[in-house]
């Protein structure tokens, strides 16, 4: 599955491979339960590391993540949003911006780009029509390319529409309060 991810960022224009753990507290499945603690001090981990190693310019400012929902209550995403929420309350990252991609109502997750007649204009949007780009990058994951995922692809708003909230630390606030000024 690492490998398949390799292939799906690329696919997507990543030029970076993506940070694969490989924790015995952090395996996959419906019945593992994740600590956030342990969630945040990998992501901060990362983000220091990558600054130190590559300068103020590689340094993380944006984390992209699910909402408190997991959008299909997964909870290993939901425990994701646990750990950058953990991280957020305990200011473990300064000047850091966090998106997290908003669960909807199951009626909504099925009626594919439909669904932009319900969103809401205080949310960030990021939509995208390319359906094929969409079952091609699904296909770098042939293990999970299952006949209902397929389906998904199809009718699933989250091909065609995205919505996120965005949360601020309070460093970054008042830096672009300054900013402004």
């Amino acid at each position: 599955r690492e490998k398949e991810l390799e292939k799906s960022c690329a696919r997507l224009g990543f030029t970076e491979p993506p940070m694969s753990i490989d924790d015995p507290e952090l395996q996959d499945g419906m019945d593992v339960k994740w600590a956030p603690g342990l969630i945040a001090d990998y992501v901060v981990k990362h983000c220091k590391q990558r600054e130190s190693l590559d300068g103020e310019s590689a340094k993380i400012d944006i984390i992209v993540t699910f909402d408190e929902g997991g959008v299909s209550g997964h909870p290993n995403h939901i425990a994701i949003f646990e750990g950058i929420s953990h991280l957020m309350k305990h200011k473990l990252l300064a000047d850091i911006e966090i998106f997290t991609l908003t669960t909807v109502m199951l009626f909504r997750k099925y009626i594919a780009i439909a669904d932009v007649n319900f969103i809401f204009a205080d949310e960030w949007q990021a939509f995208r029509l390319n359906f094929i780009e969409a079952y091609m990058t699904l296909a770098e994951h042939a293990t999970q390319l299952v006949w209902f995922r397929k389906l998904f692809i199809v009718f699933s708003r989250y091909t065609y529409v995205n919505s996120f909230t965005r949360y601020i630390s309070t460093d970054k606030a008042r830096s672009q309060r300054e900013a402004d000024q």
